[in-house]
């Protein structure tokens, strides 16, 4: 039995969101897989160089919230443009 027959109209991405969200989420990843690969490089890890990169952890954090906001905001607009 379903309740909700038209609760959630279009819970996909606009083609323009999809772009973003691709876009920023490889650059994301390329980011971390960075960070990654200088953590490695000095193999002895001290409590110093922890919260070294633990910092470094911060700017693609707050990249991938900027790109999910972006994301969001194009979806609204294109929806309110072509729905």
């Amino acid at each position: 039995m379903n309740m909700r027959k038209n609760g959630y109209k279009n819970l996909h991405p606009s083609r323009p969101a999809n772009i973003i969200l691709q876009i920023g989420a490889t650059l994301t990843l390329f980011c971390l897989v960075g960070v990654l690969h200088i953590a490695l490089q000095s193999a002895p890890l001290t409590r110093a160089a922890a919260i070294y990169y633990g910092g470094m952890l911060e700017y693609p954090l707050a990249a991938l919230m900027i790109t999910v906001g972006g994301a969001a905001l194009a979806d609204i607009a294109y929806k309110r443009e072509h729905m």
